[in-house]
């Protein structure tokens, strides 16, 4: 089984979370920290503990903003459960836990129950899934102003 990757639904509500405080300088460059959060769903494939999920932030997030600045994502957290239907009656509200790693841009965590730590069980096929809402995730990133 591979890692799971989300297809994110949306990106939305990009702030800085310091308000209006003056850009700061990360090895010369100056940058700004911002965040906002993704809708994502998990449709593709079959879940595997060992191998946890995955989000590409710091793409969607560049390409959201068509600003051509480079992204670094510092934090994700999942602040809203999804819910979903397995079959009719068999109803699950999934979230995203705590990231195992951010690399690359690219945050990879375990699906688990809404209770943040009960992990969705190995080898759940993804596709079989009907999402009515998406997992929320707030993205911390740092943005590139040169």
């Amino acid at each position: 089984m591979a890692i799971i990757a989300g297809t994110v639904k949306r990106a939305y509500n990009f702030s800085s979370p310091g308000g209006d405080q003056e850009p700061v300088s990360v090895s010369s460059v100056p940058t700004e920290l911002m965040q906002c959060f993704l809708d994502v769903v998990y449709d593709v494939g079959t879940y595997a503990q060992a191998n946890d999920a995955t989000i590409t932030a710091a793409t969607v997030i560049q390409n959201s903003l068509r600003d051509g600045k480079t992204v670094t994502v510092l934090g994700c957290t999942c602040v809203g459960v999804g819910h979903a239907y397995l079959t009719a009656t068999t109803v699950y509200d999934i979230g995203g836990g705590l990231p195992s790693t951010i690399t690359s841009g690219v945050v990879t965590h375990p699906l688990t129950l809404d209770d943040y730590t009960t992990e969705l069980t190995n080898g759940l096929d993804m596709t079989t899934i009907t999402w009515e809402t998406p997992v929320r995730y707030c993205v911390t990133f740092r943005r590139n102003l040169d």
